[in-house]
């Protein structure tokens, strides 16, 4: 699975590390800009630093699940495709990337805290948003049938709740902590966020099929 699965990456391959230079390069750069620009608010530090992190550790996430699949709806004679992989070894690579890059993230974040201190429980916040992301990228990009629709959906999710809903008003369909309990381990979050990625993968896997069908 592993070759194969390289096989459909590698011609893309400097578009394979644009995920490592954000969350490897630009994210701590930011984070040192973040320790310098507030050097005497060390509170402040913390806040955007993991609101950073709550932002481009998710919306990274998608971007080896819509390369893993873009041949899918781009590819001339893409119904080859649907023939040759049944929805259970896609399946199957989706979690083999998903869990390559949550392990390559969880240890970038786990150096990070070891100059900006904040509570390992980030990590954790940080996978099951990844996990939910990936899902919610492998739905849209099969419902759709277009990786830049998904694309569009999966930034305008992160950047807005993150960013701009400071009112709250989207915050019923939020996986991301509000600034205030960026500190505070919300179990009923990670619950519901873990809940309802396993639904939304479970719905990907139906559009799988449903198009596998189709073509």
């Amino acid at each position: 699975m592993i070759s194969l699965l390289w096989t459909r990456l590698r011609k893309r391959k400097a578009m394979i590390v644009i995920p490592i230079f954000i969350i490897g390069i630009l994210v701590p750069i930011m984070c040192f800009y973040f320790s310098v620009l507030y050097v005497e608010e060390p509170e402040r530090i913390v806040e955007e630093v993991i609101a950073l992190l709550h932002t481009c550790i998710p919306m990274t996430g998608c971007w080896w699940i819509i390369l893993l699949y873009q041949d899918f709806f781009e590819w001339e004679g893409n119904e080859l495709l649907y023939y040759y992989h049944s929805w259970r070894k896609l399946i199957k690579e989706y979690i083999f990337v998903v869990a390559v890059y949550v392990g390559v993230s969880g240890f970038i974040v786990f150096c990070i805290q070891q100059t900006i201190e904040f509570p390992l429980f980030v990590i954790g916040q940080l996978s099951v948003e990844t996990v939910f992301i990936a899902s919610l990228t492998l739905f849209s990009s099969f419902l759709l049938q277009n990786t830049g629709g998904s694309l569009l959906v999966v930034i305008a999710y992160c950047v807005y709740l993150n960013h701009f809903d400071s009112l709250g008003i989207f915050q019923f369909m939020s996986v991301f902590p509000r600034r205030e309990e960026f500190l505070n381990l919300n179990v009923g979050l990670l619950r519901n966020a873990f809940i309802s990625s396993g639904i939304i993968c479970i719905l990907g896997s139906a559009c799988i099929g449903w198009r596998r069908g189709y073509k």
